[in-house]
């Protein structure tokens, strides 16, 4: 070979080196498993927003995308869904009614989750289209960007020996009932089973504050490991509230944080307010007490309810104090997959099932709605049954 062919050669091989160290130079990247296998992508982190490049959707998830470089679009279709992105802009286009996309603006700290980017010469698509609207669950652990496929119906149902029971004839815990602007309690809780709250908890007020009795004893156990972690501060505020009481807090609170009656999760009793001593419950988030119980609640079986940034869903601004008792493996779950009650409530009703693996022990949830006042439970299994307040019932079974 000929020194000056060589030369050329060696100086190709070092600008492609400097070139793949440089192209994201200005942003920071992760790799991507799908369903525990590594993909030849890698995901771009900007300013605290994930991105992935187009081909990845096209080549993992079985979606046709295009890209118009003179409009600055971006069209994703499948079988059952057709969307176009546009750079810049807070509109998106779709062909389907899904609740939490369609007819809203975004705007704000809210738009550049939507539109598509233009990284390095290359046009990527935000995370957020990913886990929103196609309804795979993403998550970022250890640097590492992981993606994983919904379990569909057939994974494990033909395992299951399922008999048919009279809906009539059910106890319904209500642990997963959807209670927001849209749709409204329909059964207060029974009296026997709230618990006046003080002296199992450490409360504001003795007189009044009751919870529903699962809530009670898994908020007690949620306290008494922050205090092991050193956090002694923490008491509850606000627990089970009737019709009346809630009228009084909207007449005279924001709308941004006091639903109005019949549409406020403290009419269950398994909503629970936490605030810590000498911090304001604005600021709750902010502080050490905060942080804590958004990470740990989970464990317990709450769900940090209105986290930040999700109010174009929940309807109610952050609020960092309020906790709704799910139950252990939904809230695992949904804190894994950074998702709120309505989003999960959409994936069930949507997949029919879930495979959830927690604590060592595998929970099978089944959404149903009932046909001829029938739904079915897996025989032989340790479950539970939860209305979701849309007309479905939400079964949870373990061994």
């Amino acid at each position: 070979m000929k020194h000056g062919h060589f030369k050329i050669i060696f100086t190709t091989i070092v600008m492609c080196i400097f070139i793949s160290i440089t192209v994201y130079a200005n942003s920071t990247t992760m790799n991507i498993l799908i369903d525990d296998e590594q993909v030849l992508f890698y995901a771009v982190k900007q300013n605290e927003r994930i991105y992935v490049p187009i081909g990845y959707f096209s080549r993992y998830l079985g979606k046709s995308v295009s890209w118009d470089g003179e409009h600055m679009q971006s069209t994703i279709s499948s079988p059952k869904l057709h969307i176009v992105l546009t750079m810049n802009s807070n509109e998106i286009i779709i062909d389907r009614n899904y609740i939490h996309i369609i007819g809203l603006e975004f705007s704000g700290d809210m738009q550049d989750i939507i539109y598509p980017k233009i990284i390095n010469n290359i046009a990527h698509m935000p995370v957020y289209v990913i886990w929103n609207i196609f309804e795979y669950y993403a998550k970022v652990e250890d640097g590492t960007l992981i993606i994983n496929t919904p379990k569909s119906y057939g994974d494990f149902i033909n395992y299951l020996n399922l008999v048919s029971i009279y809906v009539d004839d059910i106890l319904d815990t209500r642990y997963l009932e959807l209670i927001n602007h849209n749709y409204a309690i329909q059964h207060l809780p029974p009296t026997d089973n709230l618990r006046l709250a003080w002296p199992t908890l450490p409360v504001s007020h003795i007189e009044g504050l009751y919870l529903h009795q699962t809530a009670l004893y898994a908020t007690a156990k949620l306290i008494a490991a922050a205090r092991e972690y050193g956090i002694t501060s923490l008491f509850v505020s606000s627990g089970f509230r009737n019709l009346e009481h809630q009228q009084r807090l909207f007449e005279n609170g924001n709308p941004n944080y006091v639903m109005p009656p019949s549409h406020s999760e403290h009419h269950t009793g398994l909503a629970v307010d936490i605030l810590a001593t000498g911090i304001a419950m604005q600021h709750l988030g902010d502080f050490a007490e905060g942080i804590w119980l958004a990470q740990n609640s989970y464990k317990f079986g709450f769900i940090l309810r209105f986290p930040q940034n999700r109010q174009y869903i929940t309807g109610i601004s952050f609020e960092p104090w309020h906790f709704r008792y799910i139950g252990r493996p939904h809230a695992y779950f949904i804190n894994n997959n950074n998702l709120v009650l309505e989003e999960y409530l959409h994936l069930l009703r949507k997949h029919g099932s879930l495979q959830i693996n927690f604590n060592d022990e595998i929970y099978y949830i089944l959404h149903q709605i009932p046909e001829n006042g029938m739904i079915y439970i897996p025989y032989g299994f340790i479950f539970s049954i939860s209305s979701d307040n849309l007309g479905g019932y939400i079964v949870t079974a373990h061994r």
